[in-house]
């Protein structure tokens, strides 16, 4: 049987990681082009690496789940979690009740998407039809 150390490991978790950022970083320049523009590649990679960072912090490991924390970022503000101006998202991203990481990430999804539209205008209350 074949053993992995931890010299190994850790390569293998960088190169994952590596793989992920550049999937991400495309992500980013596709959805968010004028602000990775403005930013430039080594800053969006780096906000990348930060968004890992941040997203573990709450259990949010799996790609789909750090995506969305990062694409919060993008879209409220680096350090949105923590802004006073986003209170919902710390909310979600704290709840006790929300015990499943998934579960907080797609809340944070829908709240986004509610928050997004509502800040442009184009979210409409059935009350308002």
């Amino acid at each position: 049987m074949m053993k992995i150390n931890k010299k190994q490991r850790a390569a293998l978790s960088e190169e994952g990681i590596k793989d992920f950022e550049n999937r991400m970083v495309k992500h980013l320049e596709k959805f968010f082009p004028a602000y990775c523009d403005t930013l430039g590649d080594a800053a969006v990679r780096r906000l990348v690496r930060y968004g890992i960072l941040r997203a573990e912090t709450y259990g949010v490991v799996a790609e789909r789940g750090v995506c969305i924390y990062i694409d919060a970022m993008f879209a409220f503000g680096r350090d949105f979690d923590r802004d006073p101006d986003v209170p919902w998202a710390a909310k979600i991203l704290k709840s006790k009740a929300i015990k499943n990481p998934s579960t907080r990430v797609d809340r944070l999804f829908e709240a986004s998407f509610d928050h997004m539209a509502e800040a442009r205008g184009i979210r409409v209350d059935e009350a308002e039809i």
